[in-house]
């Protein structure tokens, strides 16, 4: 109820009051029910920037997901593989150019690994045959003193050559990982040419090829003597 009360006074002197009521039952009703759709519309607000917050972020997140997934699925045996551009912008990009690029590092250092592990078996499995083939062959019946010692020292040759050529393998694998120093200078390569055939000759004659040289330059170039020598006695060891 609201009530106004306007006081007055008659000219005789008497005093009195009129009092003005009003039904406001129609208007708490009316605020009741604006409280009540307001409470309604603000858990209703709340429900849908739940909802939709909920929704955005898992669509933003979506390709994030999908390179946790990706990279998941890489391992050593599929290196090669690459994350997908997730077309996020820079930041996103920037994370997947980053881990692409630590993808390719990993996959060259298994290369190197897997270069390094063939290499060994090829270079060793020559001077090891060797070495058994020498021990059978002497255990197969009583020897002289000096042929044992002659086994002992063709054993030692090898012995020598293995380890030379693990000595090599390792250089060679501190050069697969640019932490090779090369000491470069003036060197003759057809002197280096000439070198390797005269060490190759014996080894061609026993497998009854003719190793000769024709038409050598004299050439002066700059290189690592140690390793040129390595590399020219490679390729006539290997034809």
């Amino acid at each position: 109820w609201r009530i106004h009360t306007l006081p007055y006074q008659l000219e005789s002197g008497r005093k009195g009051a009129i009092l003005i009521i009003e039904d406001l039952g129609d208007i708490q009703a009316t605020i009741r029910r604006l409280l009540l759709d307001y409470l309604t519309l603000a858990a209703l607000g709340l429900l849908v920037s739940f909802y939709g917050s909920y929704w955005l972020s898992g669509r933003a997140l979506r390709p994030i997901f999908r390179i946790i997934e990706s990279a998941r699925d890489i391992e050593a045996s599929n290196l090669d593989q690459r994350l997908p551009d997730s077309g996020l912008g820079y930041e996103i990009g920037s994370l997947v150019d980053t881990l692409n690029r630590m993808f390719a590092r990993l996959e060259a250092s298994f290369e190197a690994m897997k270069r390094f592990t063939a290499d060994a078996s090829h270079e060793l499995r020559s001077p090891l045959a060797t070495v058994r083939n020498t021990i059978d062959v002497t255990l197969e019946q009583p020897r002289t003193i000096a042929q044992y010692q002659a086994a002992m020292r063709s054993n030692g040759e090898e012995v020598d050559r293995i380890r030379t050529i693990v000595e090599d393998l390792l250089l060679f694998a501190r050069a697969d990982a640019g932490k090779l120093a090369l000491r470069l200078g003036p060197i003759q390569l057809d002197t280096i040419v000439e070198a390797q055939v005269e060490a190759h000759q014996f080894q061609a004659e026993e497998r009854r090829i003719k190793l000769e040289i024709q038409h050598l330059v004299p050439d002066e170039i700059t290189g690592d003597e140690r390793w040129l020598h390595q590399v020219v006695g490679n390729l006539l060891d290997n034809a």
